[in-house]
């Protein structure tokens, strides 16, 4: 209550409490009002700060998109936000390398083809090939024994024309079975089984033997001989066919011994011969092409080929090939042997 002085009149105020709550609540919803209306400028700033921040998602949502359909030809910018720059920064170099597989892999596909047109291609000489040698070569080493047949015959009485006959019997049907072995190789393998190794170079030491009687040959082949690719029983079977041709061409010698052999890890086969031994014509200057071509064949299979003179005197020759093929065929060497091991 306040009083106030007015002459002889005393004015009195005798304030009304119903009214205070009517104004506290009229300034609580005057209040609130205005809160609310900062809560909702609040908000719609909230909600447009987010959906610029949030922004760059789009771009990494469209991107991850069009990658899973295949293409990776999309980059993303880096924005400023230390996240997302370094999300941008992997996603990048994941399209940088998957775009590069997908090159790579294109050019693989495109050099399987070519490959692929290749091998046709080569299937195609190797037959044509296999045709002119069973056509050609064949009919006239097929001719050459029948004259040789016919000559022999008829030469019961000279012993050396006969002899000779025999002997031209006997090369052409080594040349025979020589064209077979190509024929085989340049065709599709017959389904009959193969010979094994050791059957083929027994019977290579046979035919020689026929044909040089007055050299004593002793062959001998390890039992359970282990199972050879067609490429290492080719190349045994020409490095003994060389082997024993130099034998009967120049070591003078009146015997000889093939060893077939080997071991967990390689096949060994060794020619060894009681002639002149390694020796070299100084005034014979031409190529070994024998030799040369015996170790390029043993080199092509990983194998070492060696040529040495055992104290008894004469030559050896002996070639080690591994039991499982390389990988990759050795390059050949064209380097020729020592002319110490040439005879």
């Amino acid at each position: 209550m306040r009083h106030f002085d007015a002459g002889p009149v005393q004015i009195s105020l005798l304030p009304d409490a119903s009214r205070s709550v009517l104004d506290a609540w009229d300034r609580l919803a005057s209040f609130a009002g205005w809160a609310l209306a900062g809560l909702l400028l609040a908000g719609i700033g909230c909600h447009l700060g987010l959906r610029r921040a949030l922004a760059p998602l789009r771009a990494v949502d469209a991107a991850f998109d069009r990658g899973a359909r295949g293409h990776f030809d999309r980059r993303l910018p880096e924005v400023g936000a230390p996240e997302l720059d370094r999300l941008a920064r992997s996603y990048n170099r994941l399209a940088d390398r998957l775009d590069h597989t997908l090159a790579d892999n294109a050019a693989l596909a495109a050099d399987r083809h070519f490959a692929r047109a290749v091998q046709d291609r080569l299937e195609a000489e190797r037959c044509l090939i296999a045709r002119e040698l069973h056509d050609e070569l064949s009919q006239g080493i097929t001719a050459v024994r029948a004259i040789a047949g016919a000559i022999q015959q008829r030469s019961a009485d000279q012993p050396g024309i006969h002899g000779n006959a025999q002997v031209i019997l006997a090369m052409t049907s080594q040349m025979q079975d020589g064209v077979r072995i190509i024929l085989e190789r340049l065709r599709q393998p017959s389904p009959e089984a193969p010979k094994t190794v050791g059957a083929i170079l027994d019977e290579v030491c046979k035919q020689w033997s026929r044909l040089y009687p007055h050299i004593a040959l002793d062959c001998r082949i390890a039992a359970a001989e282990p199972v050879l690719a067609n490429e290492q029983t080719h190349a045994l079977q020409r490095l003994l066919q060389e082997s024993l041709t130099n034998v009967a061409r120049h070591a003078q010698a009146s015997a000889v011994s093939v060893v077939l052999d080997w071991n967990a890890q390689a096949v060994t086969l060794s020619i060894t011969d009681n002639g002149r031994g390694l020796c070299a014509d100084p005034a014979d200057a031409r190529p070994r092409y024998g030799l040369v071509g015996m170790q390029e064949r043993v080199r092509a299979l990983g194998g070492t080929l060696r040529l040495e003179r055992p104290a008894a005197g004469g030559c050896r020759v002996e070639a080690s090939l591994p039991l499982a093929l390389p990988a990759v065929p050795a390059a050949p060497s064209f380097s020729s042997f020592p002319a110490e091991a040439m005879r």
